[in-house]
């Protein structure tokens, strides 16, 4: 309803052209858009043309469409003296918040893991933390909300896994 139909909405799909696809992604990518939003809006279009060649044997013009690079952030690492600065807050003010920001420091848990996990997956025993679920917002069409909160498994098998709990971060778990 955004991109595609005010773009081409009006066109029908068996004269689009390629010149005509990167254009619109040159648009786009001018507009401030991501080239992996851009690159879900075209896979999107691909997949209806892969549909209409199928039942209206449409020429599919997307199959020759190169999508840009995706240009990686750099992650930025906290310094040692900015980690030591970090562990001394997370010690002096511990709660529920902080202890969240403790896990995903020692151990490297993403956001989605780490608010997805529950208090049974925590070993302080074994000192261990087990990652089998992730949460998500994804965007809703219905009712009053935009975008609603799901638990779901990792996309990957290799993200369901057991971390060691390192030994500075079993006393501040242990206190909740």
């Amino acid at each position: 309803d955004k991109h595609i139909l005010p773009a081409f909405g009006e066109k029908n799909c068996s004269t689009l052209t390629a010149k005509e696809i990167y254009a619109f992604i040159e648009r786009k990518m001018k507009s401030g858009l991501s080239a992996r939003y851009i690159a879900d809006i075209i896979v999107l279009m691909k997949s209806i043309y892969r549909y209409a060649c199928r039942e209206y044997a449409v020429r599919n013009v997307l199959d020759s469409i190169i999508m840009p690079k995706r240009q990686r952030k750099e992650v930025r690492v906290l310094t040692k003296e900015e980690q030591y600065r970090l562990s001394a807050y997370l010690n002096a003010n511990r709660d529920l918040v902080t202890l969240g920001i403790a896990i995903s420091l020692y151990t490297g848990l993403r956001i989605g893991e780490l608010c997805a996990l529950q208090w049974q997956d925590i070993d302080i025993r074994n000192k261990t933390i087990t990652i089998n679920k992730t949460i998500q917002r994804i965007q809703t069409v219905n009712g009053k909300r935009r975008t609603k909160v799901v638990i779901t498994e990792p996309k990957s098998v290799n993200s369901n896994r057991t971390i060691p709990i390192p030994d500075c971060l079993v006393p501040m778990i242990a206190q909740f």
